[in-house]
C-alpha cells in the first residue's frame, strides 16, 4: 500500500563560504510531499472498534468500511420462500430448478455467501448445501424422483421453507432397436441386419432376432408390418424364428409380402411405463424362398 504525508519544514538558505557576491538569503517555508510504499502492510485504523454500537451487535468491519452488524445478521438468516421452476416433472428423467430467497432479521436480503442446507424426500439434489448470491438467492436442482410427490426443504441459520413438486409417470426412452436375420443353406453363415428370410412354401420365418433397450419401460410389444402383435412381455430380446407369417396361404397379408425382395416393411416397438408409451420403428426387408418342399429349418 502507499502512504502519503505532508511535511512542513523551515529551510534556511545560506551563502556558500567563499562564493563571491553571494546575497543574503531569507528563511523560507516549503511543503514537502512524501510517498512511502510498504508491500504487504496492513493498517488497522480502529483496532479496538471504538465507536461501534456493540449493543446492536456492531463490530468494526473493514470490508464494510466501518462499524457493521453484518456478521451478526448472517446468523439470523432465514429462507422466506422456496420456488420450483416447474410445479411438476416426469419421474426418472424429469428435473426442476429450485430457488430459495434468504432474508436477515433486519429485513434485508442476505449477502452473498450465506449457507443454505437442502433436503428432499424423493429424488436427488445437485448438492446438499449451496450459498446465496448477491441477490440473496440460493439455487439447487431436483431430479430422478419417483412417481408421486417430492418435498424439498431449504434451510438457513434460523429457518427454512418447503416446496412440493408433483412427479408424474414418465414415458419410456427407447435407446436402441435392431434386427438381424439369416436363411438356410450357405446363407446360414451370415447374419444380415434389417432382413427377415422366410420360406415362401409354407410362410414361416427362418432364423432371426430382435434386440432393444429402453429406460423406464416395464413391458414391450413388437408389432409386425401388418399390425399383428408378435410379442408382448418384458424381454428385450425376441426371436421369430420358425414362426408362421400371420394370415399366410393366400390371404391379403401374405400376398402383399414380396417373395424376392422389394421395399422395406416397418416393424414397430412399443415400450410401456404405466399409461405412458413410446414407439420406435425399423425397416425390415423380406427375402422369400420357394423351396418346393425342400427347405428345412
Amino acid at each position: 500500500m502507499s502512504l502519503k504525508k505532508t511535511v512542513k519544514t523551515s529551510v534556511l538558505l545560506f551563502a556558500l563560504s567563499g562564493w563571491a557576491g553571494a546575497a543574503e538569503l531569507e528563511q523560507n517555508t516549503a511543503e514537502i510531499y512524501q510517498s512511502i510504499s510498504v508491500p504487504g502492510m496492513t493498517i488497522d485504523i480502529n483496532p479496538d472498534g471504538g465507536g461501534c454500537n456493540t449493543a446492536s451487535y456492531e463490530v468494526w468491519t473493514p470490508a464494510e468500511g466501518g462499524c457493521s452488524d453484518i456478521e451478526y445478521q448472517k446468523t439470523t438468516a432465514k429462507v422466506i420462500s422456496l420456488t420450483p421452476a416447474n410445479a411438476s416433472i416426469e419421474s426418472s428423467s424429469g428435473a426442476t430448478k429450485l430457488t430459495a430467497v434468504v432474508r436477515m432479521s433486519n429485513g434485508k436480503l442476505a449477502p452473498a455467501g450465506v449457507t443454505v442446507r437442502w433436503a428432499a424426500d424423493n429424488g436427488n439434489l445437485t448438492s446438499p448445501q449451496t450459498y446465496t448470491n448477491a441477490a440473496g438467492e440460493a439455487v439447487n436442482t431436483l431430479s430422478g424422483a419417483n412417481v408421486g410427490q417430492a418435498r424439498v426443504t431449504a434451510t438457513a441459520a434460523t429457518g427454512g421453507a418447503t416446496a412440493t413438486i408433483v412427479v408424474k409417470q414418465s414415458a419410456p426412452v427407447i435407446k436402441s432397436f435392431s434386427e438381424q436375420g439369416r436363411a438356410i443353406g450357405y446363407l446360414s453363415y451370415y447374419w444380415t441386419a434389417n432382413t427377415i428370410y422366410w420360406n415362401a412354401d409354407d410362410a414361416h420365418y427362418f432364423e432371426n432376432v430382435f434386440n432393444w433397450s429402453a429406460i423406464s419401460a416395464t413391458r414391450y410389444e413388437l408389432v409386425d408390418p401388418w399390425g399383428t402383435i408378435v410379442y408382448s412381455g418384458t424381454s428385450t430380446t425376441v426371436s421369430l424364428s420358425n414362426s408362421q407369417i400371420p394370415g399366410h396361404y393366400g390371404s391379403n397379408i401374405y400376398l402383399k409380402t414380396p417373395r424376392y425382395g422389394g421395399g422395406a416393411y416397418n416393424y414397430t416397438l412399443r415400450a410401456y411405463n404405466g399409461t405412458k408409451v413410446s414407439t420406435a420403428t425399423i425397416p425390415i426387408y423380406y427375402r422369400g424362398y420357394e423351396c418346393n418342399g425342400g427347405c428345412s429349418t
